[in-house]
This record gives structure tokens, sequence and C-alpha cells, in this order.
């Protein structure tokens, strides 16, 4: 929120300099006129974004039927109502000109977005390759965190891994790259001990004691499982099928599949969720994710480990 203040405000610095000084405040020459009245047109049509955009159940389609011209149309307003406003107050005797407004509206849309460009590739200069760690409460007697590592300096787009015990001598297992979307992960812990994560691209299994990550895929109208590699993988699978045996691909390594346990969910719970942390399911419940549920509701919630 004191983001979206300051960011409105910062708009205002220039006309409220100009309005400050008696000399500038009085002049009615198009381009200074321009400079008076082009950024409020721009501070309100931040205001109307911020606005709509906190509006429940707003998505991408609506930006670009609601928020896109309304926002213009409050700044184009804006820009008319100010500079009618000064060449009325002091009495100007100039013609109006266009392209001075224009000029300045097209410039001052322009910058943020260079300078957001230029801080995102700076950013991503800097950081890729690093790992952020989220730690999760010890399972099995082993320490357990979550990694991500961002892939791309402007979308939302990370490689993921779980990391078992302490960073010297740690076990890393790598789950599919997320190609597109925030960080956001389901936690349930089934009966065995193990845990269950989901997010919108896949489902798995940690074997905490056995240092194991399995992805859960169907086939042939059975649930399988294979173990996730030590690396990082791009494909999201391809599965075939040699006499009885599955086998299920992360890009050229071939895993054979075992099937899944008919009543490893059994008795399952939620746990707790992954964005840009680990949250306990006594914080934050369920992320909601457009995919089909799993095989069996949870039934009750899991108390964090040391409860």
């Amino acid at each position: 929120m004191v983001g979206n203040v300051v960011s409105i405000l910062v708009w205002l610095v220039i006309p409220a300099v100009l309005w400050a000084i008696p000399r500038t405040r009085r002049m009615t020459g198009n381009w200074i006129v321009a400079l008076k009245s082009v950024p409020v047109g721009c501070s309100t049509a931040l205001f109307v974004i911020f606005l709509l955009a906190g509006l429940a159940g707003l998505n991408s389609e609506l930006w670009v039927l609601i928020v896109v011209p309304v926002a213009f149309a409050a700044a184009i307003g804006a820009i008319v109502g100010c500079a009618r406003f000064i060449r009325k107050k002091y009495r100007a005797e100039n013609r109006s000109e266009i392209p001075p407004f224009v000029v300045l509206f097209l410039l001052f849309v322009c910058i943020p977005g260079v300078c957001s460009i230029a801080y995102s590739l700076i950013h991503f200069a800097i950081v890729q390759g690093d790992w952020r760690s989220f730690e999760l409460p010890p399972e099995q007697g082993v320490e357990l965190a979550f990694e991500e590592r961002p892939i791309h300096p402007f979308q939302a787009e990370y490689e993921y891994r779980l990391r078992f015990g302490k960073a010297d001598g740690a076990v890393y297992r790598y789950l599919r790259v997320n190609t597109g979307g925030r960080t956001a992960f389901n936690v349930y812990r089934l009966k065995d001990g193990w845990l269950f994560l989901r997010d919108k691209d896949g489902e798995y299994l940690v074997d905490a004691a056995a240092r194991r990550l399995l992805v859960r895929f169907e086939y042939g109208g059975k649930e399988y499982v294979a173990a996730c590699p030590d690396r990082v993988f791009h494909d999201y699978g391809w599965i075939t099928q040699e006499g009885e045996t599955v086998f299920y691909a992360f890009d050229d390594q071939k895993v054979e599949a075992q099937p899944l346990p008919p009543d490893l969910f059994d008795g399952w719970s939620f746990y707790g969720s992954i964005s840009n942390k680990f949250f306990p399911a006594a914080e934050r419940g369920e992320l909601a994710f457009p995919k089909k549920p799993s095989p069996v509701p949870p039934v009750q919630t899991a108390p964090s480990a040391g409860d």
C-alpha cells in the first residue's frame, strides 16, 4: 500500500516544483503547461490502475478490456482539465498545441518501463545462479529445504530442487522447471511420514529418510511414481512401456516407474504451503490450483514438527 502511494506521488514532484516557483507557476507556454499537466495525468492513471487491480476477481482479460482503457481515459481527462485550469487562471494568450502533451505523455510512460527493464536485467545478471532456500521442518530426522532459482529476467520462471541434509554433503533432487508462474506449492503429510507436494505442473512424493523425490503420474488408467534425478531437467516427461515395465523420462534419462501403493493417501493431511517461504498449515490454508483433485481429500490438518 505504501509503495503504491509513493509511486503515485513521485509523478507529482515535477508539477509541484513548477507550481512552487512563482515565475514558472504563471508561465503558460505549451511545454511548461504540459510539464505541469502530464505528470498529474500519469499519477491519476496509476491511481486508477491500483484501485481497479485491487478488485476481487480481476483477471488478465479484464485488464485489457477495463483497466487500460479506464486508466487511459482518466489520464487524458486529468491532463486536459489541468491544462485548461492553468491557461484560464493565468489568461494564456498563446494558442494551445497538442504535440508537447503527446511527447511528454509518451516519455513519462516509457521512462518507468525502460527503468524497470534495466533494473530487471541488472538484477537477473547479479542473482542468476543463486539458489534461494526455504527451510521446511526436519522430516524423519533429516533437514529438508525447498530451493528455487530464477531463470528469466522478466518472467516468473524458476528451477526447483529439494535439499536433503545440510549444505555440506547435502543431497539434491530436482523438480520440473516452472516455465511460467510464481512459486506456489501445497505440502501434505502422509501416514508413513512421507510428504506430498503439488503445484500447477506436477505432484511429488518426498521420502526424506531415503533422500528420494518421486514424481507421481498416470498412465494407462494406473498411477505410478518415478525417482527424480539429481540434475536439472526441462522436459515435462514422456512415458513409454516395454513389456510390463513403464518408464518415465527426464529429458533423455529413462527411469523405471513403480505402481503407486493403493493405500498411500489413507489418512493424509494438509501440512503447509510454499511460496516465498514455507507456511505451516496453522498460518495459511491450501492454495488453489486449476487442476484435477487428488485421489482423496485431506481429512485433517497435520501439526507442525515438534508439536
